[in-house]
């Protein structure tokens, strides 16, 4: 079997990280619109040399929100 991705070997070199972000979601008690979403927009934004940057529910609103803007 060719693996094409090993999830497990990726989570071990960034557990630390991915963990203390679920903590400051949990923490915060904001699951939705919270910093840490608005903080990943930003990020990302910057990631794709755009002005802005907006989290979506899925793939699907992702590319109905991109096409009324065409």
């Amino acid at each position: 079997m060719i693996l094409c991705s090993q999830p497990k070997a990726q989570m071990e070199s960034h557990r630390e990280d991915i963990e203390e972000a679920i903590r400051r979601v949990l923490d915060s008690g904001q699951y939705v619109l919270g910093n840490e979403v608005s903080a990943f927009e930003d990020a990302f934004a910057r990631y794709c040399d755009v002005a802005h940057g907006v989290g979506v529910n899925s793939g699907t609103d992702a590319l109905c929100l991109t096409l009324r803007a065409l």
